[in-house]
């Protein structure tokens, strides 16, 4: 729409404008309240952002918003293969159609037949006749319930290509042989080390250097063995007749000084 040119006091200020409208026409040709129908189409397993899903097809056939839709689905498989998700909340363009996914997560999809299960619930007002398991009543509820086959050249291209599997390491069975080989080894020497006999040497000499017996015993490493004191001598420092030797040192030597009781006993003889 063009305004009219307007004039100010001065004759030399001049102003144009010039504004422009949208205007939204519905036009409908019948009084009747549509509502919404929700129905479910194909089933398939597919890449979406390099990830595996099993995408299922929802269709909106009617020309109104289909409001509140609550999915809950759930795919069961092979080799203990189990999906689910939930998701509500959503809405549909009238005559539209979209993709619900339910994401692997990581998880592989091998060959073989899948059961699919569908639970849409859609429309908070009006009616409410639903209950779903979120809690909440809806006016409408679709069930629905398919097959799918994922063959194992399909199975193959999502497991290659899906990029949570990718990074998630998978051990060869040749791999754990050689781990419970190296375990097997490192426990077995740990025992060997452990309880194997080995020869303990000790020595008795006097504090001026004097070596006064010697000898050696087989002992393993955690064993404690008593040895006796030469004749006529005790240790320097606990006057002890007797002798621990420690196992896990190859080399005990200990150090003696002459029995003085030993000796005034003789003298009084």
């Amino acid at each position: 729409m063009q305004q009219q040119q307007t004039n100010a006091t001065d004759p030399k200020t001049m102003f144009q404008s010039e504004v422009g409208y949208t205007v939204a026409v519905l036009n409908r040709t019948t009084n009747a309240i549509l509502v919404p129908n929700l129905s479910i189409g194909d089933v398939n397993a597919t890449l979406v952002n390099n990830q595996a899903t099993v995408g299922i097809q929802m269709l909106n056939n009617t020309q109104t918003f289909l409001n509140g839709l609550y999915v809950m689905a759930t795919v069961t498989g092979p080799q203990g293969v189990y999906l689910q998700r939930n998701a509500s909340n959503m809405q549909m363009a009238p005559n539209s159609q979209m993709q619900f996914n339910v994401w692997t997560n990581g998880q592989q999809l091998v060959a073989g037949d899948y059961d699919v299960q569908i639970d849409a619930y859609y429309g908070l007002k009006d009616n409410l006749r639903f209950d779903a398991p979120n809690g909440k009543r809806y006016t409408y509820h679709k069930r629905g319930q398919t097959k799918l086959h994922v063959s194992a050249k399909h199975a193959k291209t999502l497991t290659a290509d899906d990029a949570l599997l990718q990074h998630r390491f998978v051990m060869p069975w040749w791999g754990w042989v050689l781990l419970a080989v190296i375990l097997g080894g490192l426990t077995g020497g740990i025992l060997y080390a452990a309880l194997r006999r080995r020869t303990v040497n000790y020595l008795f000499v006097l504090t001026d250097g004097q070596i006064i017996d010697r000898g050696s015993v087989r002992m393993r490493r955690f064993e404690k063995r008593n040895v006796v004191v030469p004749s006529g001598f005790v240790t320097q420092t606990t006057a002890k007749t007797v002798v621990a030797l420690a196992a896990n040192r190859v080399e005990n030597t200990f150090v003696l000084t002459e029995n003085s009781n030993l000796s005034a006993n003789v003298n009084k003889l």
